[in-house]
């Protein structure tokens, strides 16, 4: 064994991954022929799939048939359709296999077939030959031989490793190319890309992106990460895996992105910040699209639901507190009546568009009906809200004054205060806060409608007496229901009998226009959360407690609608101070849908 250490011969050329497998065939045959005489070597490279791929062969002198062109020709072809056909063979199957083919004779002289073998796995085959008359490889040779392949497995082994890697890469790098997403791996200390997908390249119009900072050419006008970039908090908590949704408006694009952002192991072992990300522009103007009121731009009831929803998770997660007001337009049907329904909607569009100026950060307003709205106010106390409701209060008054507005421009609110231990669903939210509101919009009514109401009721009072002029009651009533869309009742009190107008009769099927005792009648459509206050109401005039009524209250009419009513009366008194006819209206102030405070 004293020859492999001669200086004229060398095994770095053996180990060489970069020679072509006809290369080293030629560098193997000039070694052996410095030990021993071969007339021909041929080398076979199997992949990692044990599949043909490579050969390269050597023979001494020139023309003529050498043994291992034989081989290539008669022998290899059965041999890889052999190995392509069974599972992978054991060492002990292999040996047994190439034995039975050892030693294989041709007309110029005997070949020797070995296995190129990398830790048990075959990566080829080396066919050596002889000419005749030179006798077969002895035991001294062999070992030599086995030897020299047994480093040529080695860069046989690489160049299978290299040619997977290879492929893999260009399957990775085809499959990130073709995917309709953006992608893109960042270095988590320096922001510098490391890899981005054809995909992101050409939706942002990059070339040449690694090695760039992201916030620098994915922004526009950046002096640093993006608003709401969550690597700072992925580093701080460094768990691979886990990672953070965002929505993010891109000022390069003018797009809508959703941004899913991990940790992950880079090809050095390092951790780098990989993002995922999908344009949602389209969707999210659809979605938008379908969440907003066409009248005011604010949200929606299904979208301010839905808003609602996720800052009160928001709010618990982040321990902070969160304030929900619901404020009803005052006068809107008056408005309507009067003016037209385009001046009723621009009494909305003024109050949403006043209401969306003092509205900061998180902060957002929704029409929940038709002049109902709900604002929430993100981190606000109660207090807060009330002041920033004020603050628009102003506002109003000060629009009012400058564009000589002949109507009033204001609403009456409910507000709840909201701390992160509460319980209560958006539906439980939505019921608190209106009846907050309602209790407002009573006292509203109560307060602006009572000079209205006691002059009304004088001017019926003063129609009734006998002594002021001599008129027919039955036509003075006729006119009345016809002056007005709202209904007419009148009560005689020393019987408790009511008269009610035609409209409401039919409007909520009721058995006749004169009624004795009509509270039972009353009790059947009033809405239960009602009819304590309407009970509570009437019975104050029927005790002589007070002469002026005011109250609101709903009803279901003949539909099976809710309706919202606002009774007014008044009680006139005989010259001895007894009560005698109890008379006003009912304003029907439109429907109420129950799902409204779901």
């Amino acid at each position: 064994m004293e020859v492999f250490y001669r200086p004229e011969l060398s095994v770095q050329t053996l180990l060489m991954d970069a020679n072509s497998v006809q290369e080293t065939a030629e560098n193997l045959a000039d070694y052996i022929n410095h030990l021993m005489h071969a007339d021909s070597v041929l080398l076979v490279r199997l992949d990692n799939q044990m599949r043909y791929k490579e050969v390269g062969s050597w023979r001494s002198g020139k023309g003529g048939d050498t043994g291992a062109e034989a081989v290539m020709r008669q022998w290899l072809p059965q041999l890889v359709e052999s190995w392509n056909t069974r599972e992978k063979l054991s060492g002990e199957e292999l040996e047994a296999f190439l034995k039975a083919l050892t030693p294989f004779t041709v007309p110029e002289g005997c070949l020797t077939i070995l296995p190129i073998c990398n830790n048990i796995r075959f990566v080829g085959f080396a066919v050596f030959g002889k000419k005749s008359g030179e006798g077969d490889w002895t035991d001294r040779e062999l070992p030599i031989l086995r030897f020299l392949l047994s480093i040529i497995a080695v860069t046989f082994a690489n160049k299978n490793l290299y040619e997977d890697y290879m492929l893999q890469n260009w399957v990775y790098n085809t499959m990130m190319g073709r995917m309709q997403a953006n992608l893109y791996v960042t270095d988590i200390h320096t922001d510098r890309i490391l890899f981005m997908n054809k995909t992101m390249q050409e939706a942002f119009g990059l070339e040449n992106p690694v090695g760039k900072v992201c916030w620098q050419i994915l922004q526009k006008g950046s002096r640093g990460r993006c608003p709401g970039c969550p690597v700072q908090r992925l580093t701080e908590s460094g768990e691979e895996g886990v990672y953070r949704r965002w929505e993010e408006f891109n000022t390069l694009t003018g797009r809508y992105y959703d941004n899913y952002d991990s940790l992950m192991k880079w090809t050095d072992g390092s951790t780098v910040h990989f993002q995922h990300s999908l344009d949602i522009t389209a969707s999210k103007k659809l979605s938008k699209e379908a969440s907003t009121d066409d009248l005011t731009g604010l949200l929606n009831r299904r979208g301010g639901k839905n808003r609602l929803a996720e800052m009160l998770d928001a709010a618990r997660h982040q321990e902070t507190i969160l304030t929900v007001c619901m404020y009803d337009v005052n006068s809107l049907k008056k408005v309507n009546d009067t003016y037209g329904h385009r001046e009723g909607d621009n009494l909305l569009r003024v109050i949403a568009n006043t209401v969306k100026s003092v509205l900061t950060g998180e902060d957002f307003a929704c029409r929940l009906s038709g002049d109902e709205f709900l604002v929430t106010f993100a981190g606000k106390t109660e207090q807060e809200a009330a002041e920033t409701i004020k603050l628009v209060e102003e506002r109003l008054l000060a629009v009012r004054r400058q564009d000589r507005i002949p109507y009033e421009l204001s609403f009456c609110t409910g507000i709840l205060e909201l701390r992160p231990e509460h319980t209560m669903s958006v539906t439980d939210i939505l019921r608190e806060v209106d009846e907050r509101m309602y209790e407002q919009k009573r006292q509203y009514h109560m307060q602006q409608g009572k000079e209205s109401v006691l002059a009304a009721a004088e001017a019926q009072w003063r129609l009734l007496k006998p002594e002021a002029f001599d008129y027919d009651q039955q036509y003075l009533y006729d006119a009345l229901v016809e002056s007005t869309d709202n209904y007419l009742y009148v009560c005689d009190m020393a019987t408790n009998t009511f008269r009610y107008s035609r409209k409401l009769v039919e409007e909520f099927a009721f058995p006749g226009e004169v009624i004795q005792n009509a509270a039972d009648i009353w009790r059947s459509i009033i809405h239960p959360a009602d009819w304590e206050r309407f009970w509570e109401s009437n019975q104050a005039i029927s005790d002589g407690r007070t002469v002026s009524h005011e109250v609101e209250y709903r009803a279901r009419n003949r539909k099976g609608q809710w309706i919202k009513l606002h009774c007014r009366g008044h009680v006139a008194q005989n010259s001895a101070g007894e009560p005698r006819v109890f008379a006003g209206f009912i304003s029907n102030e439109g429907q109420w849908f129950p799902e409204w405070t779901e």
